[in-house]
């Protein structure tokens, strides 16, 4: 799992180790897109840049630790490969879902809906969803998402 952190108003992704040594840093993943923030040592893995940075380093940084899409709690797990524009790889579990908001339905509770009907309401709204796995998934753009902003991230995320 990823939180989006936003520095000089440019958005990237951030992780951490639940290490001690390595406290007060954290890795940032820009996308090929974003520009790479400066006076860190960035590292080209495929189709994304990586940095690791202390926290002091990044002191106008803004971080996002909840994201939500329709007011579910979103787990972004990167960048979307290959994407000529930014987008994330978000997923939302099933019970995090509310049909009122979603699909505009009256059911009060996700699981209360048909398997399948619940996967063709999802495609109508462009999120697929897997029964095997409970889970709905979608590209979006940071600006779909509703951000809460927090304090910056320490531990394992």
């Amino acid at each position: 799992m990823a939180i989006i952190c936003r520095h000089l108003e440019h958005d990237y992704l951030c992780g951490g180790s639940g290490d001690p040594k390595w406290a007060g840093i954290v890795s940032l993943i820009a996308h090929p897109t974003s520009p790479l923030v400066a006076g860190l040592r960035w590292v080209r893995d495929g189709s994304h840049c990586h940095a690791t940075a202390k926290l002091v380093e990044l002191k106008d940084a803004r971080f996002f630790p909840d994201a939500r899409w329709l007011g579910a709690r979103v787990v972004i797990s990167g960048w979307a490969p290959r994407s000529a524009e930014p987008l994330l790889m978000c997923g939302v579990e099933r019970d995090e879902i509310d049909p009122r908001r979603w699909f505009g339905r009256p059911e009060a509770c996700a699981v209360d809906i048909d398997p399948e009907e619940f996967m063709i309401a999802c495609r109508e709204i462009g999120w697929s969803y897997s029964p095997r796995d409970g889970n709905a998934g979608r590209l979006c753009r940071v600006d779909e998402l509703e951000l809460t902003e927090g304090p910056p991230p320490e531990g394992v995320f």
